[in-house]
């Protein structure tokens, strides 16, 4: 069983405001991030991906749970990122890589 749970606490004053983020960590031991947060040389594994208008094109192309994923660089101002899914390379905007839930294997 994966779980995929952010905390966000907000502690704010006059002048100030501290926002502090944490994600519980899956049962395998990796933490859980979405495709979005990888960085350029990572090796993740897909597991799972919201339901959305491009999960079925995805799901076609061979992003299903369990597949590797290597992020291969960003754009210059960060989206779109190019990936490599199976034995091609594709490009994703960040909206939709934020849809699929990874675990960093390397």
């Amino acid at each position: 069983m994966h779980l995929s749970i952010e905390i966000i606490v907000v502690i704010s004053g006059n002048n100030y405001c501290y926002i502090f983020s944490f994600r519980l960590m899956n049962t395998l031991g990796g933490f859980l991030m979405t495709l979005k947060d990888a960085k350029p040389g990572m090796l993740v594994k897909v597991e799972a991906i919201e339901a959305s208008e491009l999960k079925d094109r995805l799901m076609s192309m061979g992003m299903v749970k369990g597949t590797k994923v290597k992020v291969l660089r960003s754009a210059p101002l960060g989206d779109p990122i190019a990936v490599s899914v199976r034995s091609f390379n594709m490009s994703i905007r960040l909206s939709d890589a934020a849809k699929v839930t990874v675990t960093q294997i390397s």
